[in-house]
């Protein structure tokens, strides 16, 4: 999203990241802290950074492993795949010198019900001072999506896609000239490709249609 020619930038984990992290707090398999670690290293490697800003984020999911987890422990560790994806995305940015600053969400965005669950049901919206004050010092903002802070100050998750979510919230609170999805996908397509060898890219599609299609459980 860009607002006077300032970037806010959210990010969702890693492909697969989220999905073993919800995996390992069902049934605690140890190997999957090593396979999500494995992950974003080879991200970091691939982007030639110095792994050390990393460690921090590391030494927090092995000090999880044997953790018996309870419900906020559970939604902290699975929002944490953003957080992995944000902080490598900065660290590139500000090694490539543009004027970049991690921001995580929980400091604007808020949910208004306490966490009953994985995914919080509740409203989530956006304090635009906080993202003010931060714009106005950076021309770049990384921000982890997919989450923010109930009214019991703890880290809320939005449901899957939550990322996507984030950025709309905040394209739509700063009023932002626009809003982008970058994605590994290439868009809407009449079937599931993996599935229907024929399916075709719908390459025009109103915001009904697509709300229907999603309804139908599309994804």
């Amino acid at each position: 999203s860009k607002i006077n020619g300032k970037t806010v930038i959210v990010v969702s984990a890693i492909k697969n990241v989220t999905n073993n992290l919800l995996d390992f707090t069902r049934n605690k398999n140890v190997k999957l802290i090593d396979t999500i670690i494995n992950i974003n290293k080879s991200l970091i490697s691939n982007l030639n950074l110095n792994i050390t800003f990393f460690e921090k984020e590391i030494n927090y999911l092995y000090t999880m492993m044997y953790k018996q987890l309870e419900l906020q422990d559970k939604i902290n560790l699975i929002s944490y795949g953003e957080t992995f994806t944000a902080k490598i995305l900065d660290q590139f940015l500000k090694t490539n010198n543009l004027n970049s600053e991690y921001l995580d969400t929980t400091e604007f965005i808020n949910c208004d019900l306490k966490n009953d669950n994985i995914f919080n049901k509740g409203k989530f919206t956006v304090d635009n001072k906080i993202l003010d004050l931060y714009l106005e010092k950076n021309d770049v903002i990384v921000v982890p999506g997919f989450r923010g802070k109930n009214i019991e100050n703890q880290i809320s998750l939005m449901g899957r896609g939550g990322s996507d979510t984030t950025g709309a919230l905040i394209a739509a609170s700063l009023n932002s000239q626009k809003y982008e999805i970058w994605t590994d996908v290439n868009g809407l397509y009449s079937a599931d490709p993996k599935n229907v060898k024929h399916s075709i890219i719908i390459n025009n599609i109103d915001y009904d249609i697509a709300q229907e299609i999603s309804a139908m459980g599309a994804k």
